[in-house]
């Protein structure tokens, strides 16, 4: 793995990794939590590459972030929703040892929410703060201590966002011609606003377009473009 703390590049190669089909990575104690995406199977490392312990974080796991107290949570996509593993939930939330202790699906029904049937897009603000949206409605929801902070129903389709301000930076995905093609937009989180597409830009001022992906952490942005990793501001 390479990652950057500031400008400073690192590079860590993980022991026991053989057969790991790793399909998210994130810092995790004091070390890393590498997970499939089919299957669950996980494992956290310490900082030197050493495997700790594994974990089960069921299958089809469409997005994973933690947090610095050791919540790890996972949005599935409807192979995991619709199977046979925690992930039927939606968005579950994990103790540090793997033990759910949040599920979507119970705290949509207490609240009159519809259920996830695909977890499009999470973003995991802090230790507190959690905002999700899922097919099939695409409300935009706001969990904060596990309980219902905010709704906007029916906000809009997105793959990854971020949250500036009161506006909400997110990407969807466009098909056409049997190709997919990225697009950025920008919409206030007022009642009323509609979405606004934005220009990706780098740092000489040229467009960034082409196969994209993005995501989304607080008010982070960022663009992965093939040719280079953008944070967006």
């Amino acid at each position: 793995m390479i990652h950057w703390e500031k400008e400073t590049e690192h590079v860590l190669t993980f022991e026991k990794s053989t057969g790991l089909t790793t399909a998210h990575v994130q810092p995790f104690e004091t070390g890393w939590l590498l997970c499939e995406g089919r299957g669950g199977r996980a494992g956290v490392y310490d900082r030197l590459g050493q495997l700790q312990r594994t974990l089960d974080l069921g299958d089809a796991s469409n997005h994973v972030q933690t947090t610095p107290n050791g919540k790890i949570w996972v949005g599935y996509f409807d192979e995991g929703v619709f199977g046979h593993s925690v992930g039927g939930a939606g968005l579950v939330c994990f103790d540090a040892l793997g033990k759910p202790i949040f599920k979507y699906s119970e705290f949509a029904q207490r609240h009159e929410l519809s259920f996830i049937d695909d977890c499009y897009a999470m973003n995991v603000v802090d230790d507190e703060e959690v905002w999700t949206s899922y097919y099939s409605e695409f409300p935009l929801v706001c969990i904060k201590n596990f309980q219902l902070e905010k709704v906007w129903k029916d906000f809009s389709y997105m793959d990854a966002f971020a949250l500036v301000s009161d506006t909400v930076v997110f990407t969807q995905v466009e098909l056409y011609d049997g190709g997919r093609k990225m697009q950025l937009f920008r919409r206030a989180l007022a009642a009323s606003s509609q979405k606004e597409q934005i220009e990706a830009r780098d740092e000489q001022g040229k467009m960034i377009d082409g196969l994209m992906r993005g995501a989304g952490r607080g008010a982070h942005f960022y663009l992965w473009a093939g040719t280079g990793l953008y944070k967006m501001t």
